[in-house]
């Protein structure tokens, strides 16, 4: 397994590095310490997971991030020291796979890693405690058909068209159909972003 670990403190770096060998058995670790470093690595080098702190240098927020992913197809996590729920949101709608405060429990840290890799996605509890919105919840949340609700939970297991076609007995067209679908009740521009709201709206819990 490759993975790109791209933080600019050292301490931490080191801290992750010997997690990421301990509990997933990670092997080939390649360090960046700036947007420069990573951009280059990403350019040479094919990874499997990229570990990116938010605030590097060279980093400019958002723009960055959304440039890192177009250079590779790969999953993203995002660390940072500071989160907050419209951050984490236009995180999530740049296409990363997780965001992962940086102080969270190394067990988590795993356990969050190692659900980004299995093709789901890592959200933090801050997106997901909305208990004191549920008159909002229950007056705002859009109307699924059954089937819409079905597609829903499959994209929150990571799965793609095919898979969900398979699942579902349908044409991967159909599907489409219904992502789109999806997009426009919940508002957003991408299956990432339907999770994200499905999450925020109440329409699935974390164990779902």
């Amino acid at each position: 397994m490759n993975i790109l670990l791209a933080d600019d403190h050292d301490l931490f770096r080191d801290a992750i590095e010997l997690l990421l060998k301990r509990d997933l058995k990670a092997s080939n670790i390649d360090h960046a310490d700036s947007y420069a470093s990573v951009r280059d690595n990403l350019e040479q080098n094919k990874q499997d997971l990229v570990l990116l702190d938010y605030q590097m240098p060279g980093m400019k927020g958002i723009d960055s991030i959304r440039d890192l992913i177009q250079i590779q197809e790969t999953p993203f996590i995002i660390l940072s020291g500071f989160v907050d729920k419209p951050l984490i949101q236009k995180l999530f709608e740049s296409d990363v796979n997780g965001v992962i405060p940086k102080t969270i429990a190394g067990e988590t840290l795993g356990s969050a890693i190692e659900l980004v890799l299995k093709g789901g996605k890592y959200i933090p509890d801050i997106l997901l405690n909305e208990d004191q919105h549920d008159d909002f919840k229950r007056n705002n949340s859009p109307k699924l058909t059954q089937r819409e609700s079905d597609v829903l939970h499959m994209l929150v297991e990571g799965m793609s068209n095919k898979e969900i076609a398979r699942g579902l007995n349908l044409e991967e067209s159909t599907v489409k159909l219904h992502i789109r679908a999806l997009c426009s009740k919940l508002d957003s521009k991408n299956r990432t972003g339907v999770v994200v709201s499905a999450f925020k709206l109440g329409l699935i819990s974390i164990n779902s």
